[in-house]
């Protein structure tokens, strides 16, 4: 596992400052540097959202998220088109250009946490993305969801980091980074059928694993992506 979880964590990391070698030889090797990389990185430890990536974060603790199974299912963008599920292409190198084009992947196609199965059908009624605040690509691609393959046969749903963390700009763009702006014409909508993407505790971390083989749930189910903080 420590190899898919590090090298999705310094991918996403490397879009900031270039990593000098050694920096990520101990990303890669060095539990006590990861997870004072994570505590640097939190803007507040006074939420659900961080202590939850404190409790379970490089603790040495028996249910660290770094002890857990590999989980990189095959993925696809939810579009209009039917597209094959994958893997994603974990690279041989650390190089900052592999890493980069891992994160950028990552970022998009990763299941970080899974959906309601009413979320699908929810949106396919004509406009209902907009309504219920999901930005959609030039591509189709709705709100940062991908389709999924389960451990159990099953093709699921599930939210990407770019579901909460990628905007369309002024000209319609999807800028990475931008959060995602809340709906104000759903409020009212059921909690059963509303498809949020922010029912669970916390969102991505600096560092957080990839989720198990099985059903991630809330309180296990960390986000790849190290780009974002509380």
């Amino acid at each position: 596992m420590r190899r898919l979880v590090t090298a999705l964590c310094l991918a996403a990391a490397s879009c900031g400052d270039e990593p000098g070698a050694s920096e990520v030889q101990r990303y890669l090797t060095d539990r006590a540097f990861r997870r004072a990389e994570l505590v640097a990185s939190l803007t507040t430890t006074d939420n659900d959202y961080a202590r939850l990536r404190l409790a379970r974060y490089d603790t040495a603790d028996a249910r660290d998220w770094s002890l857990r199974p590999v989980w990189n299912p095959p993925a696809a963008p939810l579009v209009p088109a039917a597209t094959p599920l994958r893997p994603l292409d974990l690279p041989a190198s650390t190089d900052r250009a592999s890493l980069l084009s891992l994160g950028e992947a990552a970022f998009s196609r990763y299941p970080a946490m899974l959906a309601s199965t009413t979320v699908e059908a929810t949106l396919r009624a004509p406009g209902a993305a907009a309504r219920y605040g999901f930005w959609t690509s030039a591509d189709g691609h709705v709100g940062g969801l991908v389709r999924v393959a389960l451990a159990d046969g099953t093709v699921g749903l599930a939210y990407s980091c770019a579901t909460c963390h990628r905007a369309p700009d002024a000209e319609g763009n999807a800028v990475p980074g931008s959060p995602m702006a809340p709906s104000t014409s759903e409020r009212s909508a059921p909690t059963a059928t509303r498809p949020s993407p922010r029912r669970r505790k916390g969102g991505c971390d600096a560092g957080a694993p990839a989720a198990s083989t099985s059903r991630p749930t809330t309180d296990e189910s960390p986000s790849p992506s190290p780009t974002c903080a509380p």
